[in-house]
């Protein structure tokens, strides 16, 4: 029997970044240097606490309370420069 998921809603926003770079050449992948550090900025300034994503999950698996403004950011592998 397929396991049913269901969605849960969890207080803390989880932000998705594909790509930075300084000169992004396609802005629909990928964010300049400058912006990223800028939004990092406001969400400290908007008193958003920065939680790794096992943090999260062991939130969530131990059904624990998250800290109020919580944000997790993730990036994509995928897009990773071979160089780096």
């Amino acid at each position: 029997m397929e396991r049913m998921r269901t969605a849960i809603a969890l207080p803390v926003a989880i932000l998705r970044y594909l790509a930075i770079h300084p000169c992004p050449s396609d802005p629909s992948i990928s964010v300049d240097t400058t912006l990223f550090v800028d939004q990092l900025d406001a969400l400290l300034d908007c008193g958003y606490v920065s939680l790794s994503i096992s943090d999260v999950v062991t939130a969530i698996t131990i059904d624990a309370p998250l800290p109020a403004r919580a944000v997790a950011i993730t990036f994509d592998q995928g897009l990773q420069e071979p160089s780096k």
